[in-house]
Order: structure tokens, then sequence, then C-alpha cells
């Protein structure tokens, strides 16, 4: 009895037992099932709505960037994106054309998500929002060299770090450093390379091929700016301007030189006897080198090349004389190791020096103002070298010692005997009133007066036909006659005379830009509405060709926006509409060539509310084998290069 009763019991506390173990497992089971519905779902869910935003957000960055979605739908930007940029918007109808795939991104409100991805997700809905805002405003019609709006494209890198953020927050495992698309081909617009200069905005920057880079010069109101790039490298100097510097010149050999000359309205009738100074500027120099004084005054005028020329061994400078004329007088050269008295020829392929591609500024040529410029910066700069080249604060000293040596000096020379003017064949006396010397070079004078024209050389002085103004260039000089036809002449000599350019407007309102190279000369016109008409030079003239603001190309320019270089036999001519526009260049061979934009102009910088970009007035330099076009940005110039004239790259100087 007692047997089957324990049974029983045994029976009875096995089924309870088994209860108890169901009663368990399914508390497990809804507990593992609850943690899913409300862990692992949430969970999952987040996590593939950002999978599938960051597909979506590939897809709007390809359209935007007419470019390939990345398999890896990472949300960064590729390399030298902006180039692609820039010619993704040439598309007629962008970037309206691709708000399809940006309302696509922004994903629809959901409750079953986790607090935080549930807030990310918002904050991208909103960041979607403003960049759709952005992209309609981007939309009106441009020209092809209006800026390009930037706006879409900042939007989009907050877009982009929106989603980063709800990615992060559904899965910390993504990886978002890929690229999100994939760039088709190489952009039609080149990447400019940015030089630095460290030059003030008003400064007229001056540029020329050196090597297979580079060279800027800078004169501002506070100092000097040397940059020269060339093998990788940047070479860059900044250096104090030193007080009484009215400006600089380069030799025939391209080594600049500063010169020295107090003001004409505080020298006043006393200017006549009043000295000029000038020193090289050599690669070395640390500080602003010290000057030598010679017994002249240059004659005030726009351009101080046009009164002041340097070759090998004289200094040839048109100086002011008693009476108020003006007297061409010749230096021996402070650093010349050889001079001699004579007149140097007035054929420039005879002085090997002329040669472009040489280095004027590092060999012997330059020696004794690389002994000064050294010599001055070990005595009195070694413990405040860098405060005077980074042009601080340091005033007092440097301005005391440059007012006292250029106030002690300028009434008379430090040596007279080496310094007085060198006896000519003829003296030339220049009678000024109505003339207006335009042209020196060595042994060479050109001038007008009481409407001739009279030329000078190894002190004979002839006349030609009666002239109206006339213009510069950096290697030639333009005059235009009363009959109205042109005289174009080149530094080696030759002219061309050309038929007045269908301009309108008097002549004084012209702003005329001269380029020469050894195959020709040419000349670009910009009458007072802003139209340019261009011509080129080589055995004959070509009639005169409309390049901006005419019917055909409707692109009025403003003054002091215009530049022209030669590339072999080709003129290429740079300019840009306003501040904020984009550079322009045409090429002037046989036919002028289409307009093209080298590098892009945004609207807005990626930092500030302004243009940047290659915008603004243009700076050009070419020779044989390629042209170099720049502009500036900020303290810096951007450059791009070109061999053709057409198809622009980075520099190369800097690869």
């Amino acid at each position: 009895m007692s047997d089957l009763d324990d049974d029983a019991d045994f029976r009875a506390l096995g089924e309870a037992a088994l209860r108890r173990r169901r009663l368990w497992l399914a508390g497990i089971l809804g507990n593992l099932l609850v943690f899913a519905v409300l862990v692992g779902g949430p969970y999952a869910r987040g996590r593939a709505r950002a999978g599938e935003a960051r597909e979506r957000f590939s897809d709007f960055v390809a359209c935007l960037w007419a470019a390939e979605p990345d398999p890896r739908h990472g949300l960064t930007l590729p390399a030298d994106d902006l180039e692609s940029y820039a010619d993704a918007a040439s598309r007629e109808g962008w970037p309206t054309d691709c708000l399809g795939a940006l309302d696509a991104l922004s994903p629809a409100p959901v409750f079953w998500l986790f607090p935080d991805t549930r807030a990310a997700e918002e904050d991208l809905r909103r960041a979607v929002a403003m960049t759709r805002r952005e992209v309609i405003a981007a939309s009106e019609p441009r020209a092809f060299d209006d800026p390009i709006p930037m706006r879409p494209r900042l939007a989009t890198l907050r877009v982009a770090a929106a989603l980063g953020i709800f990615c992060r927050r559904a899965d910390h495992a993504l990886d978002l450093e890929a690229p999100a698309v994939r760039l088709r081909s190489a952009a039609r617009h080149a990447h400019p390379e940015r030089v630095p200069l460290r030059a003030m905005e008003e400064a007229e920057v001056e540029m020329r091929p050196w090597a297979e880079g580079v060279e800027l010069f800078a004169l501002d109101r506070r100092g000097v700016s040397w940059s020269r790039v060339g093998g990788g490298r940047v070479d860059h100097r900044r250096l104090r301007r030193p007080r009484l510097v009215r400006g600089a010149v380069r030799d025939t050999r391209g080594m600049p030189w500063l010169i020295w000359a107090t003001p004409d309205e505080r020298c006043g009738d006393e200017c006549a006897r009043q000295s000029m100074g000038l020193a090289a500027l050599v690669a070395a120099a640390l500080v602003a080198p010290s000057p030598s004084w010679l017994a002249a005054h240059p004659l005030a005028g726009e351009r101080l090349d046009a009164t002041v020329t340097i070759d090998r061994e004289h200094v040839w400078v048109i100086a002011v004389v008693e009476g108020g004329d003006a007297e061409l007088r010749r230096f021996r050269r402070p650093d010349a190791t050889n001079a001699s008295d004579r007149t140097p020829s007035l054929d420039p392929a005879s002085d090997p020096a002329s040669d472009p591609t040489s280095d004027p500024t590092s060999d012997t040529a330059s020696d004794t103002a690389s002994d000064t410029a050294s010599d001055t910066a070990s005595d009195t700069a070694s413990d405040t070298t860098s405060d005077t080249a980074s042009d601080t604060t340091s005033d007092t000293a440097s301005d005391t010692t440059s007012d006292t040596a250029s106030d002690t000096t300028s009434d008379m020379a430090s040596d007279p005997a080496s310094n007085a003017p060198i006896p000519q064949a003829a003296a030339l006396r220049i009678p000024l009133g109505a003339a207006r010397p335009t042209w020196l070079r060595p042994g060479e004078a050109l001038w007008w007066a009481e409407g001739e024209e009279h030329r000078w050389a190894n002190g004979e002085v002839r006349r030609r036909v009666a002239t109206e103004p006339e213009a510069w260039g950096h290697r030639g000089a333009l005059r235009w006659e009363l009959r109205e036809d042109l005289t174009l002449l080149h530094d080696d000599g030759r002219r061309w005379v050309l038929p007045r350019p269908p301009s309108e407007g008097s002549a004084g309102g012209w702003e005329v830009q001269v380029a020469t190279g050894p195959a020709g000369a040419g000349v670009v016109v910009r009458d007072a509405r802003g139209v340019l008409h261009a011509a080129r030079c080589a055995a004959a003239c070509g009639a005169w060709v409309a390049v901006a603001g005419s019917e055909d190309a409707p692109r009025r320019v403003p003054r002091r926006h215009v530049a022209a270089a030669f590339l072999g036999d080709a003129l290429v001519i740079a300019y840009a509409r306003g501040p904020a526009q984009a550079v322009v260049v045409r090429r002037l061979g046989a036919r002028l060539e289409p307009p093209s934009v080298p590098a892009p102009c945004f609207r807005e910088g990626e930092v500030r509310d302004a243009p940047a970009g290659m915008c603004g007035a243009p700076i050009i330099a070419g020779d044989e084998t390629r042209v170099i076009v720049g502009a500036r940005e900020g303290e810096d110039v951007l450059v791009v290069e070109s061999e053709d004239g057409a198809a622009f790259c980075s520099l190369r100087g800097l690869r």
C-alpha cells in the first residue's frame, strides 16, 4: 500500500517539476521574444535604415558630382572633388535634377527605433530639408563664366555629417570612411596650385616662368614678397619694404632691383638735386639690401621701367634736371666687374644675358649685391631676421636706419667719382612740357613732345610722325597716330603698323595690353564700354577680332581685368568680367579659339562667405613652351598652366 502511494507521489512530483520547467522555459522564451521585439527589432531596423540611407546618399552625390556610386557607400568625398563638382555644375538642369535623389534620402518618421537613433534620424531629415533649399536657390541660370555656387556642396557635407551620426547610433561597426562616389574621368577644370605670396591685396603681382615652375614678385606698401616654385619645392621670402623705395625693375637678365627715390611731392623743386638708390634683390637675401646711390632723380611716371633700365654693365635713368626738363644719364652698374664706358649694343641678341631661362639671382652676375645683402643680414639682423622677414612690429630700428641712409644720401652720392653719369657721345636733353618719355632700353630712349615722336640712340635725335597717347606692355610699347593707325614696337626693334581697332570712345579712355615674344607681338584694347579687341602680329599683323563684350561675345570687362602673354607664336588673352567672375582664357593664333575657364571660381568659400578659386583680375605669363595663368586668393596666388593655351593642368613645378 505504501509502495503505491510512493509511486503516485513520485509521479505527481515529476509532473509538477515538468510543469515548472515548461513554465520557466515559456518565461525564458517570452523574455527572449520581448527582448528581440523591444531591443533587436529597433536595432535591426535602425541598421537597415542606415544602410539604405547610405545607398541613397551615394546616389544623390553621384547625381550632384556626375559620378558613379561607390559600392562601399561611404560618406566622404574623393580627393580633388571640387573640379568634378565644377564640371557637373555646367550641366543643364543642375542641380535641380538631383532633387528626386535628395528627397529619397530623407527617411520617413517611424516610432520603432531607439530614442537616440530616432533623434539622429530627425536631424538627418532637417539636414536634407536644408540641402533642398540650397539646391533650389542654386538653380538659377548661369553663364559659363559665372561663379559656381558652393552652398549645395557645403550642405551635402552637412548631410554627410548628420548621416554619419545616424549610422553610428545605428551600428558602431559600419565603415563610413570610404568615399561615397567614384569620379568617372579626369575633370575638365584644372586643380589650381596655391603659391604662397603673403602680399597685400592692393599689390601688383608680377609673374614669369622659372625653370619648370613659376616665379612671383610683389611689392606692397609694407613689404616685398618673392616666391619661386620648382622641383617640388617652394622658396618664399617676405622682406620689409625700406622707406623711400619707389618700386622695382628687372635688369636684362631678369634680376629684380629695388629703386629708392624721394617722393616728388616731398622734394618739390629740389628733385633735380636728389639721388637715386638701387640694390639687387638676390635669392639669398634675408633682409632688404643696402642701396648704392646714383646722382639722378628718376622722372615720375606710371611705370618705373619707363625711366630706369639696367643692363649687364650700366644703369640708364631718365633723370629730372634743373628747369623742369629731363636728361638721359648712364651710370656704371654697382656690381659690374669689368665695366667699360662703351654704349651697349642695341641688339638684344648680342647680349647672352637675355636668356630668360637663366637664373641671374644665384650666379656671379650679382656677387657684389649678394655680398652686400649677406653682410647686412649677418651684421644687423642675425638675431632679428625672423622678425624682419615676417613683417612684424620692429619698425623703429629698421625705419630709423633706412631714413638716415636715405635722407643723408639723398643730396649727394656716396662715391661721386663712381656714381656720376658716364659722359655720353652727345648729351640728351629732353624738353618736357607735353612730353612723356615712354620707351627706355639700353642705349635708346623714345618720347613724344609737341606732337612729334623723338628717338635718341647713341646721341642722335630723330623725329617721326605726330602721335597721341601711348601704352606700355611688359616688353613692348604701342602708340597711335593722328592718322588713326597704330604702331606696335617690339623691344628688339621690330615695328608693325595696324589699323585702329573697332572700339568706341576716345583713345584716352582705352586700356591697352601689349604682349611680345620671340615670334611677334600682340595688342589687346579695352574701350570705355568694356569691349575687348585683339590683334596679333608676327610676319604681318592679322585683323582685329572681338574677344569679349561685343554682340558675338557679350562679356563686358571692367578695368584692370585683362592680361595677355605670348605662347610660342600665339597670343593668349585672359580676362574676367568682375572681381567675383571666373577667369576666362582665349587663344589667338591663326584664328580665335572659343573661350574656356581653366579653373573653377566659386561664389563662396568653404570657410567664409566670399568668392574663392580663380576669380577676378588675371595674372599671366608665357614663353615658348607654356603659358601660366593665375589669380589672387587672399594673400596667395592660385596658378595653373597649359602647353597649348586651351587645356590646363596643375602647375607641374609642385608635383
